[in-house]
């Protein structure tokens, strides 16, 4: 799972907080599910991501905003206009104080994964790219 990784990047390179407190904030995947291709390794992978945000002082939008940008790009179809109903992101906020709260975001994520085997026994994993509004 590449996304994972991409996202936590993408949101520690946006709040310098979580590059000095890491801690404040946690990745996890639930629901899991792989779909894979007859005779072929290749498979999608399909899951929920949870982002966990603890003790956060900046504003939610400020957060939201910066995961549907990092959306855009790792999972345009699921912000295709017309898309009646799209939940494919979800959040609860828990209020800790006037100046604090615990954030979480699921989203919705598919991972296309092709598998090469060559020859000689030799995997290799290459994790696909999106493909871009454009491309639509």
């Amino acid at each position: 799972m590449d996304k994972p990784d991409s996202l936590r990047a993408k949101l520690t390179d946006t709040f310098p907080v979580l590059k000095d407190h890491p801690d404040k904030l946690t990745i996890y995947i639930i629901a899991g599910s792989i779909n894979g291709q007859k005779y072929s390794l290749s498979h999608t992978e399909k899951y929920t991501m949870r982002v966990l945000l603890t003790e956060w002082a900046a504003p939610m939008q400020q957060v939201t905003a910066t995961i549907l940008s990092w959306m855009q790009v790792h999972q345009p179809q699921k912000l295709l206009q017309g898309n009646i109903g799209n939940e494919s992101m979800r959040y609860e906020a828990e209020i800790l104080d006037n100046n604090l709260a615990d954030l979480l975001y699921e989203l919705d994520i598919t991972e296309k994964v092709v598998v090469k085997v060559a020859a000689n026994g030799d995997v290799e994993i290459l994790a696909q790219t999106e493909p871009q509004p454009d491309d639509y």
